[in-house]
């Protein structure tokens, strides 16, 4: 034994290094015990990472097979021992490559592919990632929904697949090595799904729009194109058509429509095994029909005359033998009518008829009809075209006017004498001679009534409209004449009828107008106009139930209106005068002359307002005249302060400095309201107060104007004579002092005349004046007014069943009022108002009002 054990048993592997294997490889290794001895035998040996092998079967073999079944980097090793001890051990590491396979479509694309079509594929084989080299065979595998070609070669690492079925079908491939005499595999495909759907299909007809009986096919195409041992056709139609069914290709489908309704083909494919459906398509073929045409009727020879005349009213009359209008026939004449076909048709058949039939002959069979139709009257003609088959090429048809009989075409002589007496009685009627345009026109009557007809009614319409013309006019003479003419020739004219008895009796009742009138007259010019009224009246009662009576043309009734309207004017202006008269004396109280004016109003027949006015007046002056004569002072104070302004002046009790003023006194006896104006200090303030007998008392309540004298000062009055004096109290500095007002000194104030109707704002007004209280009524919503009226100012309350705010108090019985402050200026007010208590508006102008009604005359408080 060597120190350095050279001479022990060695264990080695043979060979000592292995290539790169492949799966599916086969490589023998053998182990060999170097300095082995005798007694070292038997060997037992232990192999690990043989692979596939099982260990138990390798215990006591000294050369294994390597066979790889994946790859990655493996050690192969072996244990060798004998009968007493371990012999020692080798191994070797090997390493095995990773073969791949890989399917793709040619080209590359993921897009369905319809039944029946083909696809491309490619084997792609690898190793570690590049192209293996080897004796390769590429199994593409088998499935009842392809067909592949080829489906097994070396060769096939490209090969076509048809696809027999839809759905989702995979394509996978196996590779195998030949070694030696066997095949081994070496890789595997992941399957390639390829979706399989139904084809695309379309029809397309020639012609497009055929006509009727002309074959038309229709031909399917499929995209892609199917295999015809695969699928097939199946045509079926809806329509009139006559039907040579499909090709032997199946893709085309003959017919011939038969009319011009819509003909429908239908294409449905199918797999031949009964697999699937594969969907459906249809084309609607429109047929057009034949242009048929038929040509207007027409006669040969010449064309028959009848008596023709214009009889437009006011037109010069042409009468006289004319032809007979082109398209109209008479009886018992030929009449023939031509066909045409475009594009014309092979071997076309005609059918004709006629409707009514049995008076125009029976109607041929060829492309010309000849009608003689021995009664008159409108025809309808109907071609109908076919060909040999059947089929409807078209129709058409036309109307033939047989309007004439032999007999009216003979008449024309006595036409033609009536048509010279038309004549005549037009060109008589344009030259004004009515009378004898009458008398030709009904002997043109006599002669042919039915010609004559149409003058006789354009002639009475005429004369029907000159004498009602003329009865509103008053000329009763030539309205009778012209409506006793209009009746003769139109005896059927029911206005005419009336329009005549209305005149006659217009005529025998238009004396009593005329004795009206002469009353009338005598009335107008005796300036009693109230008196003609009543007459004018009575006659319009009796003009009122008259034909024409209250015309504004006759001239009897106008000149009536005429003059009463100018009476009228006179009176009014009359009675005008007189009450402008009246105020100015009343403002001057020259009673004397007031009683004059009214006296002279009896001048003339008044109304019985104006009478009752023009009393009222009289009665005033008097007793004004008798109280002034028997005591000028015995006037109540009230009556002299009311309307009226007069000059004030107030002395301090301190300083007995005097301050200049003048009051305008409103209200009534028992309330009085007014203004109080300070010359020198620049105030005017509204006063308010009472007045009990000889007694007045008042406080200056609120500014109209501030300046510098104080409100709420209180006074206290008493007449003396022409005079009012007393004492004033002004809180705001505690200073008392001596007040008069001199009476006799009366200022410019006077109450203003507000008695009328006015239309307003809020709608019509009327108001009442007796003094300074007014009253009245307006129109929205039962609206009332009560005030008192200080010269031109009316200061007040309204009320309403209704308004936009209720008050929490009623006053005057209704819960919706405020208060009103007008001025009067003349025939005009403006002024505000306001809810309830509340002030009204110091520039209000929300109220304003117009007088409408004559202006009335001032009642002075009495």
């Amino acid at each position: 034994m060597k120190l350095d054990g050279s001479d022990m048993p060695q264990v080695r592997l043979t060979p000592e290094a292995l290539p790169k294997l492949k799966v599916g490889d086969r490589v023998m290794v053998q182990a060999i015990v170097d300095n082995a001895q005798p007694e070292h035998q038997p060997f037992r040996y232990a192999w690990t990472g043989v692979g596939q092998a099982r260990p138990e079967s390798l215990r006591d073999v000294a050369q294994v097979a390597l066979v790889p079944d994946k790859p990655g980097k493996y050690t192969l090793g072996v244990s060798v021992s004998g009968p007493e001890y371990e012999l020692g051990s080798a191994s070797i590491e090997y390493e095995v490559a990773e073969v791949q396979v890989k399917v793709e479509r040619v080209p590359n694309a993921a897009a369905p592919i319809p039944v029946g079509g083909t696809l491309r594929f490619k084997a792609s084989l690898s190793v570690d990632g590049k192209p293996a080299q080897g004796n390769y065979i590429y199994r593409w595998q088998p499935n009842s929904a392809l067909d592949f070609r080829p489906t097994e070669s070396a060769q096939a690492s490209q090969t076509s697949a048809v696809f027999t079925q839809l759905g989702r079908q995979p394509v996978w491939v196996e590779v195998l090595e030949r070694r030696g005499d066997s095949l081994t595999s070496v890789a595997r495909s992941d399957n390639l799904d390829i979706e399989v759907i139904q084809p695309r299909f379309s029809l397309s007809a020639t012609p497009n729009e055929p006509l009727v009986g002309q074959e038309t096919r229709v031909t399917l195409k499929d995209e892609p194109r199917l295999d015809d041992k695969i699928a097939g056709v199946r045509w079926e139609h809806r329509g009139d058509a006559l039907t040579s069914g499909p090709a032997q290709d199946e893709r085309t489908f003959t017919f011939k429509p038969k009319n011009v309704k819509p003909v429908t083909v239908k294409a449905r494919g199918y797999l031949r095994d009964g697999s699937a459906d594969l969907g459906e398509t249809e084309i609607a073929i429109q047929p057009r029909a034949y242009d048929v045409k038929v040509n207007a009727p027409r006669a040969r020879g010449s064309q028959p005359k009848v008596w023709k005349c214009d009889t437009q009213l006011g037109g010069a009359a042409k009468c006289g033998m004319v032809d007979i209008p082109q398209g109209q026939f008479v009886t018992f004449q030929d009449i023939f009518i031509q066909s045409a076909i475009a594009p014309p048709p092979p071997a076309p058949r005609y059918r004709w008829t006629v409707d009514p039939s049995g008076s125009c002959g029976l109607p041929g069979s060829g492309s010309e009809l000849r009608l003689n139709c021995g009664n008159t009257g409108s025809y309808t003609v109907k071609l109908e075209v076919t060909d040999a088959d059947g089929a409807e090429l078209g129709t058409a048809e036309t109307s033939v006017s047989v309007s004439l009989s032999q007999d009216s075409v003979k008449s024309g002589t006595n036409k033609a004498q009536a048509g010279q007496k038309l004549d005549e009685a037009r060109q008589l009627w344009n030259q004004g001679k009515h009378d004898e345009a009458v008398a030709a026109a009904e002997a043109a009557a006599r002669i042919d009534k039915d010609l004559a007809m149409p003058v006789l009614g354009q002639f009475s319409q005429g004369l029907k409209q000159q004498g009602w013309d003329a009865l509103n006019k008053g000329d009763r003479d030539t309205a009778i004449k012209r409506l006793e003419q209009a009746v003769r020739l139109n005896p059927n004219d029911a206005d005419a009828n009336k329009k005549l008895a209305d005149a006659r009796d217009h005529v025998a009742r238009w004396p009593q107008v005329e004795a009206k009138v002469r009353v009338f007259d005598d009335h107008i010019a005796n300036q009693r106009i109230w008196s003609a009224q009543r007459e004018m009246l009575a006659m319009q009662d009796i003009l009122r139930t008259m034909a024409a009576g209250q015309s504004s043309s006759n001239p009897t009734w106008k000149r009536v209106m005429d003059d009463f309207n100018k009476g009228l004017r006179d009176y009014t202006r009359f009675t005008q005068e007189k009450s402008v008269r009246h105020t100015q004396y009343f403002k001057e109280e020259n009673y004397p002359e007031m009683l004059r004016n009214a006296e002279s109003m009896r001048e003339r027949e008044l109304s019985p307002a104006d009478e009752r006015e023009c009393q009222s007046r009289i009665d005033f002056a008097k007793r004004y005249l008798k109280a002034i004569e028997q005591d000028p002072e015995a006037v109540g104070v009230g009556a002299l302060l009311t309307g009226k302004t007069f000059n004030c002046v107030a002395v301090d009790a301190s300083s007995a400095k005097r301050w200049p003023c003048t009051i305008k006194f409103g209200g009534t006896p028992g309330n009085v309201t007014g203004e109080l104006s300070w010359t020198s200090l620049g105030s005017v303030h509204r006063i308010a107060g009472s007045l009990t007998g000889e007694s007045l008392r008042f406080t200056e309540t609120a500014a109209i104007k501030t300046g510098g004298a104080h409100l709420n000062v209180n006074y206290t009055l008493t007449r003396s004579g022409n005079r009012l004096t007393g004492n004033y109290q002004d809180p705001a500095d505690r200073s008392t002092g001596s007040f008069n007002i001199d009476l006799s000194a009366v200022g410019t104030g006077t109450t203003a005349n507000v008695t009328g109707t006015w239309m307003t704002t809020e709608g019509q007004l009327t108001l009442l004046q007796n003094g300074n209280q007014v009253t009245g009524n307006y129109s929205q919503d039962g609206g009332r007014i009560t005030g008192v009226l200080n010269g031109k100012v009316l200061e007040g309350y309204w009320s309403e069943t209704d308004a936009g705010q209720r008050c929490a108090s009623a006053r005057d019985g209704r819960h919706f009022w405020g208060r009103i402050r007008w001025d009067f200026e003349s025939n005009r007010f403006v002024g505000g108002w306001s809810y309830c208590d509340q002030a009204v508006p110091a520039d209000g102008q929300s109220w304003k009002g117009e007088r409408t009604g004559a202006a009335p005359h001032v009642i002075p408080v009495r």
